[in-house]
């Protein structure tokens, strides 16, 4: 199945819709959304127009304070900016260097300007003069989770319990903290833990969702997300995360909806179009989901995790540059896990199989709880280098930390390339026990019988995958092979041509294609021409790093009469293509185009 951005190396999609595209437990869009922050614990402070100030309330990349008659401005015009926020609480600071409040309202307007040192230093200085205060863990420990600090987030949140302070914020920073730490049956405890003290607040829900998904239970995740637009229809998170969670179960369709109608309500929301932008791009409309992670980033600038869905995108669409310039963008400005797991993938399409181990290999060690989407993601790296050992290596540590379905597509994939065709056969029959609608473990299955010769089987496999997913290109692809050694060439063109019209890069449907009008045994389907065409287009998509790709030119070639371009090009197949069990049959073919003769495959039953 190789390590093309179709087959095993789709795994790359769920690894950015887990790890990059969605919801992170230290995501900084999160907090400026629904995190209210309460300063001053009951005291008041005198404003310079007379007023006093009770609550600062963080929404919306803006701060905005309640008085002392509690009612809350709610009108544009006076709202505070976090810069006048900034500005006011620094005053407050000369004036009263001993009020611990002062420091938690400037602590928390410069860490919406994403300065989290100067946050920490204030909730620090707020902490010494008020040990007793919980808000000051709480904002506190929030930074710790920005910077990646799960054991400093869990203890701040736990000073916070210890004070008495049962809000959702505290509990909700205590789940986050755990996800963080990948401990998602700890997560789940502190979730139900807070579903004792408030049953009625969406943002536990959320939270306990989001714990549910980390531990693969889908479903409930989607239940208690949608408990929690129902208790809270206007939170953007809730609603995100209801989005997303569709999304996850491949409903892609239903989450685009779903955000279309939640813009309606929050028509600048960033992390909507930012979901809605996720769910497009898994529906591979590329063009609608890159304009809303553009407008993600017009409303946030700040919202990195809009930026690596748009190179994703630009990386599926074919412009794998492209989207590395994304990658390395964000990579300058901080180490984030995301952009290097993002950034293999485009070494993998690339063919730049050592450059996409390096990355995989720095995401895995920059910290966060460990993720199994990344070894997957290297597992595809070593199947492009034809290192099935090492691939088995890193998918047995994926289904440590999470078995699944595509965990056992990618095994399937390193039992192939070993000749292994029972274990990958076996392997799929796994995946498909724990999601039936899984087509890619037919597609693998397939390709298992069609390397045994049960071809009538792999036929089979192939109308199996079409049925769950009648949009899968490499189905497609995979069945125009199987109907080529079956001798059914009008059938096998048909699928070629439909896997080529879902998607005109497919560089395996294009490689089989020209590699059939090359050497079909029956004259009348051999187009030499069009056969050079189609090779070259697929070296083009595979930067001539293919050995398949490289070879089907080197056959369209000689297919043409040019046999010392049909040479030099199979040499370089050769030598790309290090599976032994091939070399027989690429020496082969080499020593046909020497003798000046193109190859013909042997006639089919």
């Amino acid at each position: 199945m190789g390590a093309s951005r179709s087959g095993a190396a789709c795994l790359a999609s769920l690894l950015l819709a887990a790890a990059s595209l969605g919801f992170e437990h230290g995501d900084r869009a999160l907090m400026k959304q629904d995190t209210q922050v309460a300063l001053d614990g009951g005291g008041r402070q005198n404003l310079a127009a007379g007023y006093t100030v009770d609550v600062l309330s963080v929404k919306d990349n803006r701060v905005q304070v309640h008085f002392g008659d509690g009612a809350a401005w709610t009108d544009s015009e006076n709202l505070l900016t976090d810069l006048q926020a900034y500005a006011y609480f620094s005053q407050m600071v000369d004036a009263h260097p001993s009020q611990a409040s002062a420091y938690r309202g400037r602590g928390a307007a410069v860490l919406l300007r994403n300065y989290d040192e100067l946050a920490l230093a204030d909730f620090d200085r707020a902490i010494l003069l008020e040990p007793d205060h919980a808000e000051s863990f709480i904002l506190r420990g929030s930074v710790w989770l920005l910077k990646h600090s799960a054991a400093k987030a869990l203890a701040d949140a736990e000073r916070a319990i210890r004070l008495g302070n049962r809000s959702s914020r505290c509990f909700e920073l205590q789940i986050r903290a755990w996800l963080l730490a990948g401990d998602h049956d700890r997560a789940l405890a502190a979730a139900d833990r807070a579903h004792q003290f408030n049953s009625q607040s969406a943002t536990i829900y959320v939270f306990r969702g989001a714990a549910l998904e980390a531990a693969g239970k889908l479903d409930e995740a989607l239940a208690d997300y949608t408990t929690a637009v129902r208790l809270d229809p206007y939170s953007s998170t809730a609603c995100g995360q209801r989005a997303q969670s569709l999304g996850a179960k491949g409903q892609y369709a239903k989450a685009i909806k779903e955000c279309t109608r939640l813009l309606q309500l929050v028509p600048k929301d960033a992390v909507i179009y930012r979901t809605r932008g996720q769910a497009r791009c898994c529906n591979r409309e590329f063009a609608q989901a890159i304009a809303d992670f553009d407008e993600a980033l017009r409303l946030d600038p700040s919202l990195d995790n809009a930026r690596t869905g748009r190179a994703y995108c630009l990386d599926a669409a074919g412009d794998a540059d492209a989207a590395i310039e994304v990658y390395d963008s964000i990579l300058q400005r901080t180490g984030s896990r995301a952009a290097y797991a993002g950034r293999a993938q485009c070494w993998i399409d690339k063919r730049e199989y050592d450059k996409a181990v390096v990355d995989v290999d720095r995401a895995i060690r920059h910290g966060g709880f460990a993720d199994a989407n990344l070894y997957l993601l290297r597992a595809n790296a070593r199947l492009g280098k034809h290192e099935y050992r090492l691939a088995l290596l890193n998918c047995d540590k994926a289904h440590e930390l999470q078995p699944s379905a595509a965990c056992y597509v990618a095994r399937a994939s390193a039992d192939i390339g070993l000749g292994e065709y029972e274990a990958a056969v076996a392997d799929c029959d796994k995946a498909q026990k724990l999601d039936p609608r899984f087509a890619d473990a037919c597609i693998a299955r397939a390709c298992a019988r069609w390397s045994q010769g049960q071809l009538d089987i792999a036929l089979t496999d192939c109308d199996d995958a079409l049925a769950i997913d009648s949009h899968n290109a490499d189905a497609y692809m995979v069945r125009g092979g199987v109907n080529a050694d079956l001798g059914r060439y009008p059938k096998a063109f048909a699928d070629l041509h439909d896997a080529l019209r879902l998607d005109p890069n497919h560089n395996r449907a294009l490689a089989r294609l020209a590699w059939l009008l090359s050497t079909c045994p029956d004259p009348q389907f051999r187009d030499g021409p069009q056969a050079v065409g189609h090779a070259m287009l697929a070296c083009e998509s595979t930067h001539s790093k293919d050995s398949e790709s490289l070879s089907s030119l080197a056959a369209a070639y000689a297919e043409v009469g040019k046999f010392e371009e049909a040479v030099q090009w199979q040499e370089k197949a050769n030598a790309l293509n290090t599976n032994e069990r091939r070399q027989p049959w690429n020496s082969q073919l080499l020593a046909c185009y020497k003798r000046n003769e193109p190859y013909r495959d042997p006639p089919k039953r």
